[in-house]
């Protein structure tokens, strides 16, 4: 849905969400009584708008823009009452309506925005106060050096500040929120652009009116607007959890398919039986990297990877392979061909060098290389070896691109996930263990307690059931799996099914689901996934636990000296608290920074500002462990996106974040065994063991 005239400026809605899911949402708002009124009041006044607006712009003077802005505020819902307003020690602002919420407490300021150019109007924080703008009584007291955002983080700071402050004039209208101030988040509405257009009338009701931000009864719909907002992230992050993990089993099987379950030409190993836990581990990192070139692709903003260059749009993005997740596979070339493989290699190889094949002078197109192992190919060198059939791709693509909803089939869309949820994913699939079955099994399901004949088989089979127990199974059939998705079930050997119960053995139908000799399982390690406590915080946990440790630690602090502040995540996984740290410290330099300097940011520039000091303190001051040497670079890419901004320099991470264990002192690094018979410079004597990339052969 376009909104003409609407800007969501710095994200005060999640941009998808903003573009993609508030026609349903204002369709549903709309049938509420107050809504409805708010919506039908500003539409009968948008033809008297444009009517009015002509006669100004041939007649500009003080009075009739006073004039006009009092009845578009009035068509909001709002009364009209000019007054001057303290902002504490700093003096008095021109408000125009004050709105209090249901305990009598502050909750709308509505602030006269000073004149400024009808054919070039400026952006309202921008512009300082004029004396015309008091009552008289007031003038003595008037801020006339400040505009409105300098004046902004002290009114939210009040003993009792408002919820919302409104800035408006008879072109604009800025409405920001205490929250959302922080990160100079607002909408702007130009009245011009607004009152043209039906859909946007009825949006500029749900986002500013009266009934819709302080209605006398009931939940605000602002409220159910933004926790929409944050539902449709949780249900894109549910969702990929799933449909990632039955991805990567595909991924899997095709390769043993493709290759007869051998190791392929040109490999070190090549016609030795694939490993298992080689080929979970380059599966898993192949899918993180499409992953990332999704994520990249939907969030133009990071500068990665641009859709808007027609050239790597149409010629190389992932979002072009998924025009083809629907096309139907007819004929035996078209499903064993292996041009939907090949193209994914192109993609990838073009992210990570920055071009394709040999690099010319002349070259027509060429992106900026992301360097990081993650993405080199020579971590996946069985993957790199073959060349997987279009079926296979086909429903790999299909499966990271649609979901299932109440609704039906949809579109996933990672424009909606955040750092945050997009290391939730990664954290869910490091939990899992993949397995390449040495004899059929069957899937069975624990009782509720103690399971002492699960129990028993465990303990007669622990050599073979090392790698394949506590696993969760595919929900198939709903009735018989857990819902949860990381409730743990077990895999037995088929010989002995006769020893569990027709309830407890999942099936397909009336069936027992059977996984053949040679199937790869990648599903959850409960038992592994205890003993290491490799669990992931929740964004909304990890917020809270950081803001209170550094509120106490950052208390008396200066903003430079909270530059020098070292950080250190011992069991990082995908960096959630390291992100969540930087974000927390790279506000409050900001803030402090701003009150020493008796300087304000302005708000256009604001998020590059924020994004260049979040760059600073990764870069410097970041530290990380985990036992995962995977965890570390999935941790290193997640920092690096969350710091991305205008400028040549990223941020690296090579010696900031390593694979180990940090109760121990213990890291991944290894003396070759020839250098232990070496002497002289070659000796293991004479240097540190290298780092082991378990994940390369």
């Amino acid at each position: 849905m376009r909104l003409t005239g609407i800007e969501n400026e710095n994200e005060y809605f999640p941009r998808d969400f903003f573009a993609d899911s508030l026609k349903e949402i204002i369709s549903e708002s709309s049938r509420r009584e107050e809504v409805k009124k708010s919506i039908d009041r500003l539409q009968t006044f948008s033809k008297q708008f444009r009517t009015e607006y002509r006669e100004m712009q041939r007649d500009n003077t003080r009075e009739k823009r006073r004039e006009l802005t009092r009845k578009v505020i009035e068509a909001l819902g709002y009364t009209y009452q000019r007054e001057g307003t303290s902002v504490d020690e700093e003096g008095l602002i021109p408000t125009i309506s004050t709105i209090h919420d249901t305990k009598g407490r502050d909750a709308i300021w509505i602030v006269e925005c000073p004149d400024c150019r009808v054919d070039e109007p400026a952006h309202p924080l921008s512009l300082t106060f004029k004396k015309e703008q008091f009552l008289d009584g007031d003038v003595l007291n008037a801020i006339l050096d400040k505009p409105m955002e300098d004046l902004l983080g002290g009114i939210f700071q009040l003993g009792h500040p408002p919820e919302y402050v409104f800035v408006v004039n008879a072109e604009q209208l800025v409405v920001t929120r205490r929250h959302k101030w922080s990160e100079r988040a607002v909408l702007r509405f130009n009245f011009k652009e607004v009152f043209e257009d039906e859909n946007t009338v009825a949006a500029t009701a749900c986002f500013a009116s009266r009934e819709t931000l302080q209605p006398n009864t009931g939940i605000p719909l602002s409220v159910q607007l933004e926790e929409e907002a944050q539902r449709k992230t949780n249900a894109v992050t549910s969702s990929l959890k799933e449909t990632v993990r039955d991805a990567i089993e595909k991924l899997g099987q095709e390769v043993l398919d493709v290759t007869n379950g051998k190791y392929p030409r040109g490999h070190t190993k090549n016609g030795q039986p694939i490993d298992g836990e080689e080929l979970t581990r380059e599966c898993l990192r192949y899918m993180y990297r499409l992953l990332f070139l999704f994520y990249a692709e939907a969030k133009p903003e990071l500068g990665v990877l641009n859709l808007k260059n027609p050239v790597y749009r149409l010629g190389y993005s992932l979002e072009t392979l998924r025009t083809y997740e629907s096309k139907r596979l007819v004929t035996g070339k078209e499903r064993k061909g292996t041009f939907l493989w090949q193209s994914l290699q192109k993609v990838l190889e073009l992210a990570f060098t920055g071009t394709i094949g040999r690099t010319s002078h002349k070259l027509a197109f060429r992106l900026n290389p992301i360097n990081f192992s993650l993405l080199d190919p020579l971590s996946t060198p069985i993957l790199t070896r073959v060349k997987l059939r279009n079926a296979a791709v086909q429903e790999i693509i299909r499966l990271l691109s649609l979901k299932q909803d109440r609704k039906g089939t949809g579109r996933i869309s990672y424009a909606h996930l955040g750092i945050g949820q997009l290391g939730a994913v990664y954290e869910t699939l490091i939990s899992f263990t993949g397995f390449i079955a040495s004899t059929d099994l069957i899937e069975v399901k624990q009782l509720k307690g103690k399971d002492k004949t699960l129990d028993k088989i465990i303990e007669d089979n622990d050599e073979y059931l090392d790698e394949q127990e506590d696993t969760v199974s595919k929900p198939v059939e709903q009735k018989l799996v857990p819902k949860d998705l990381l409730a743990p079930s077990y895999f037995v050997p088929l010989c002995r099914a006769a020893e569990f119960g027709n309830k407890r053995i999942v099936c397909d139908g009336k069936q027992p689901r059977i996984y053949k000799k040679g199937t790869f399982i990648y599903r959850l390690a409960g038992r592994d996934r205890e003993k290491a406590a490799a669990y992931y915080t929740p964004e909304p946990l990890a917020r809270l636990l950081v803001k209170h440790t550094l509120l106490e630690r950052c208390k008396n602090l200066k903003a430079n000296e909270i530059l020098e502040l070292k950080i250190l995540e011992p069991a990082m996984g995908s960096a959630a608290f390291l992100v969540e740290t930087v974000n927390q410290l790279a506000d409050l330099y900001l803030e402090r920074k701003q009150e020493e300097v008796d300087q304000t940011i302005p708000q256009t520039d604001y998020t590059n500002e924020r994004q260049k000091v979040r760059t600073f303190i990764a870069d410097r001051n970041c530290f990380g462990v985990d036992l995962n040497p995977i965890a570390t670079e999935l941790g290193a890419i997640s920092l690096w996106l969350n710091s991305l901004h205008d400028g040549d320099f990223s941020p690296w991470f090579g010696d900031q974040l390593h694979g180990g264990n940090s109760l121990l002192g213990a890291r991944h690094a290894t003396y070759p065994p020839e250098s232990l018979v070496k002497r002289g410079n070659g000796s293991w004597l004479k240097k540190a063991p290298p780092p082991r990339n378990e994940l390369r052969t």
